[in-house]
């Protein structure tokens, strides 16, 4: 092992370790309570590591523990996300009183381990993690044939992977077949934009590139292993277009994505580290994703070498189009594929980017962004939307998004719709930025001026946090437009592009 991946792993050793709850045999995390999945993910870094087998096997025998294993029921197979959590009533909402892709994310966890450390462990909790591992792959099934509750990318491709690893292990045709059929089907999704659904997503973009690499490393069928290279070797080229190295981030747009920074909450800035080397080691601090260190050095997660420099040399200007079929969750079977663009303007120290033919309703999709760099730090502005009071998170529809990013330009209309008020708002984040001046169309920020147009009726200002907002607010009933246009940017006072 380098020096990156034991840096890697005796960090995750280090702060699991000191979070560990002996008398329950998992992690244990303030008033969240004791998380499953880390633990299982705990478990393979310690038998990584070496000289912990036997709490290993505890921390695995605690996993197996909280699983679902009532038949007939839509969650059959999952696992508790903590083991506070309340068992599902007898009519359960999926997201709230189960997380049905636990199957898949300790499916990949305990494949790992049954792959290199079998001897490690006593037989007979290796025969119940066999036996755990072929009730999530049961309930994983079940769950993607019925197609009540679709699998985003990162789910899909560990779904494809934990049916062909437990197939060949449990000697089970029918996993095998399963684990084609969607490994067809998420070729066939991929193969008409080269792209995937949840496209341009920091959050997920390292779950992709962990079981994809999984599969390449551990899958014993041909056919798939091709398919996960070449849709590895796609997807680091899409984000190489869309990366900064100046900024050192993702440009929006985003399908799906919690954070705007792309190593907030993600695994990808360890994957940089280990690919990049020692200057890219600030890019691996530790978040909510870092579980995945281990995985990631087992199946030795990288950049593709051939777009390394891409990654770590500013490459100039550059206008990117990309097109995708977005997975709308919550629409209805046969109504939640639609085809969308992505476009980003990148020049050094500055990127905007916007998505046109959206029609997801989730509060993490980011349809227009904008990142500068000033003194050093890092600043952005987001277009998203949110119910008076609620949060942006939600799910919700009524609004659609038109968006392009163009040299020097960035517009959006905002179509607006339904019974309900909805608020639309620009957020701006970075350090100093509540000392910002809007003038009219002239907006002066720490850094960046530009010319901005916030089309709507009554648009105000507000502080939120350690961020500030410019807000509209829809009421509802007659369908309205708005719209969103951002121009003339001026870096450091300097006409940009």
């Amino acid at each position: 092992m380098n020096d990156c991946d034991r840096l890697l792993l005796d960090r995750v050793l280090e702060g699991f370790g000191a979070a560990y709850d002996e008398a329950e045999g998992l992690l244990e995390d303030g008033e969240e309570g004791h998380p499953v999945r880390e633990s299982a993910y705990y478990a393979l870094a310690l038998l990584m590591a070496g000289g912990a087998d036997e709490k290993a096997a505890k921390i695995i025998a605690s996993v197996i523990g909280t699983q679902y294993t009532e038949s007939g029921t839509v969650y059959y197979g999952t696992y508790k996300r903590t083991i506070e959590e309340i068992d599902p009533p007898a009519d359960p909402v999926v997201w709230k009183d189960y997380d049905p892709n636990w199957r898949e994310f300790i499916a990949l966890a305990f494949a790992a381990i049954l792959a290199e450390f079998p001897e490690r462990l006593p037989p007979a909790l290796v025969g119940e993690m066999k036996e755990s591992a072929r009730r999530a792959v049961v309930g994983a099934v079940e769950r993607y044939i019925a197609d009540d509750t679709p699998l985003n990318t990162n789910i899909e491709i560990m779904h494809v992977f934990a049916a062909d690893f437990f197939g060949r292990l449990l000697g089970d045709d029918y996993f095998l077949s399963r684990a084609r059929i969607a490994a067809d089907a998420l070729y066939g999704l991929y193969a008409r934009d080269g792209s995937v659904s949840e496209f341009n997503s920091a959050t997920y973009y390292g779950v992709d590139f962990i079981a994809l690499a999984c599969i390449r490393k551990y899958c014993g069928t041909g056919a798939i292993r091709a398919m996960a290279a070449e849709i590895d070797d796609g997807l680091w080229s899409a984000f190489s277009d869309f990366y900064s190295p100046s900024l050192g981030n993702l440009s929006g747009p985003y399908s799906r994505c919690y954070e705007m920074e792309m190593t907030a909450h993600s695994s990808l800035g360890s994957i940089f580290y280990r690919s990049l080397g020692d200057d890219f080691r600030r890019m691996a601090a530790s978040n909510g994703e870092s579980f995945d260190d281990a995985i990631i050095i087992l199946a030795d997660v990288k950049i593709p070498e051939r777009l390394r420099e891409k990654f770590a040399v500013e490459g100039g200007e550059r206008l990117v189009t990309r097109r995708f079929t977005e997975l709308c969750e919550r629409h209805p079977k046969g109504e939640r594929h639609f085809p969308c663009t992505a476009t980003a303007w990148i020049v050094p120290d500055f990127m905007i980017g916007a998505l046109d033919g959206s029609r997801n309703t989730s509060g993490q999709l980011h349809p227009a962004t904008v990142f500068w760099k000033h003194r050093g730090g890092l600043y952005w502005i987001r277009l998203s939307r949110r119910r008076p009071g609620g949060h942006w998170s939600r799910h919700f529809g009524g609004i659609r998004y038109r968006g392009t990013a163009e040299r020097g330009r960035l517009l959006c209309g905002i179509d607006l719709s339904g019974s309900e008020p909805i608020e639309v708002f620009l957020e701006f984040c970075g350090r100093g930025i509540k000392g910002s001046v809007f003038e009219g169309e002239s907006w002066k920020l720490p850094g960046l001026a530009l010319s901005g147009r916030f089309g709507a009726d009554d648009v105000r200002v507000r502080e939120a946090g350690d961020r500030l907002e410019l807000f509209a607010t829809y009421p509802g009933g007659t369908p309205v437009s708005m719209y969103l246009v951002l121009e003339d940017f001026r870096l450091g006072g300097e006409a940009i592009g």
